[in-house]
Formats: structure tokens, sequence, C-alpha cells
């Protein structure tokens, strides 16, 4: 992405190296233990409790790899910049607890020399495995709390070994659209806005504007929003063959034929993504 974002970015972090404080304060409520107060009084809790704490193990390594990797390395910045060029380009996300997204990042050049054919095999071989997309679901609880019920039935459903994710992504969606309202409006549902092209659009820019765009974290999250921006683009409904978008999958538009596993894991990692910005 050529733009005054990743300009700033790359010259802040040369300049001087300055750990990141709303990285560091995200990082941080997601390593908190994680409770439900009694959310699921008559639910086994087993598996869910063990996968986040899982996640924050995550989290902390993804920290530590993050702060080292500024220390120890300015100069690849750039290629780490790239590199995630390189997988959003391909419609995939950071994501919020998988260790591939950590080796990318501290290992770019060896990521980059991958073709895109090979990286995207990686990244939806290594999502295909159902615990790694587990991860990420239950993990969207912290910072969606009204919906923990919801998500933990979406990640139990994917132990099943069936193709009941196809029945997700409206759900998904919607989650997406709750995220995006809700940053996008100085972090408040106290309004009657709600998400389309050109309130994404807007919202994209105006991150940009902002000179915190300093670090590879804040770097993530505006990828994530230009990646919503292709998302949420409009087509008109009379044309014969609808893309994957927002609109066309909400309105009862697309071809549930043309649904992947693929798409869904991708659109989880987006909404997971999105997630650790509700600070």
């Amino acid at each position: 992405m050529k733009n005054r974002g990743l300009s700033k970015a790359i010259e802040n972090l040369s300049n001087s190296f300055k750990p990141s404080v709303n990285y560091t304060n995200i990082v941080k409520k997601f390593a908190k233990t994680y409770t439900t107060s009694g959310l699921f009084d008559n639910s086994d809790l087993t598996a869910f409790t063990k996968v986040i704490r899982k996640q924050s193990e995550y989290f902390r390594n993804i920290q530590k790899a993050i702060q080292e990797a500024q220390e120890k390395a300015i100069k690849d910045i750039p290629l780490q910049i790239k590199v995630l060029d390189k997988m959003y380009a391909l419609g995939w996300s950071a994501g919020s607890a998988n260790e591939l997204t950590l080796k990318m990042i501290n290992k770019p050049k060896e990521f980059l020399e991958m073709s895109d054919k090979n990286l995207d095999e990686l990244l939806l071989e290594n999502f295909s495995e159902k615990g790694s997309l587990k991860s990420e679901i239950y993990g969207l609880s912290n910072d969606i709390p009204k919906y923990a019920e919801v998500i933990q039935v979406m990640g139990d459903t994917l132990d099943e070994d069936t193709n009941n994710w196809i029945i997700m992504y409206p759900q998904i969606f919607a989650l997406i659209d709750r995220v995006i309202s809700y940053q996008s409006n100085d972090f408040s549902l106290k309004n009657t806005k709600f998400t389309n092209k050109d309130s994404i659009i807007k919202f994209y820019k105006k991150l940009l504007k902002k000179d915190n765009a300093n670090d590879l974290f804040e770097y993530i999250y505006l990828k994530t929003i230009e990646r919503a921006t292709y998302l949420w683009q409009s087509q008109p409904f009379s044309e014969p063959e609808l893309k994957f978008t927002r609109n066309a999958v909400q309105h009862g538009r697309y071809d549930p034929k043309n649904y992947t596993y693929k798409q869904f894991a991708q659109l989880v990692l987006m909404l997971s993504t999105l997630t650790m910005f509700n600070n």
C-alpha cells in the first residue's frame, strides 16, 4: 500500500525506537485472565478456557517478538510491512492468535521469497486446522462480550466434521458491522449510523491522518480497514454473477454454492484482527 500511513510508519520507526503504547495496552488487556462471571453457568467451558489461555500465550509471544524485532533490527521494518502487504493482498488478515503471523513478522524475508500461490496455500492449510481458527473465534468474546454465547456456539460448531461453517457467513458479517460501527463512531454504539462503503472509506482516511501511525500494530489496523473497503463495495444486483461482498451476502444475493472455507477463514481473521482495537 503506497500511502502516507506507510511512509510515516517507516520514517518514525527509523528515526527513533519507541515501544508502541497502544500496542502494549491492547496486548496487556488480551493477556489478562479471561472470566465469564457466570455467563455460562450450565455449560462446560473446559475447552473454551483452554483455548483462551493458549491465545494469551500467543499474545505475549507476539508482543515480545515485535518489540525484539524493533529493538534489534529496525532495518527489517520495511520487509515486515511488505510481508503484511503480501498477506493482505491475498485476502488474509493478521488475526490475533496464530503462530504463523508471528513467524511472518520474525522472518519476513523467508515469506517474501515465497510465491503468492505458495503463501496462499500455506495460510489456507494453517487455518484449515480447526484448532487454529477456533482460537481466533473464541478470542472474540473478550471484546464483544454481549455475543460471547454466540461466539462459543460458532467455535464449538467447528468441532464437528461437517461444513457447518457455511451457515456462519451472515453472523460473521454482522459482527464485523458491529465492530466497525463501534470503532468508527468514537467507540460507541449510541448512534443510528450503519456501515456502508462510503462510511468505511471515510473512516479509513481518518485513520491515515493520525499522527500515531508509528508501529506495525497500527499498520495492521490500517490494512484491515482497507480490506473492509473492498468487501463493502457496491454492485448492482442485476448483474448475472455477483462478487463476494458484504452487501451480496447480507441481502441474500450471493449464490451459496460459491461459499468456500477459505472465504470463511479470511472473514474470521478479519473480525479477530479488528476486535484487537476495541480499546
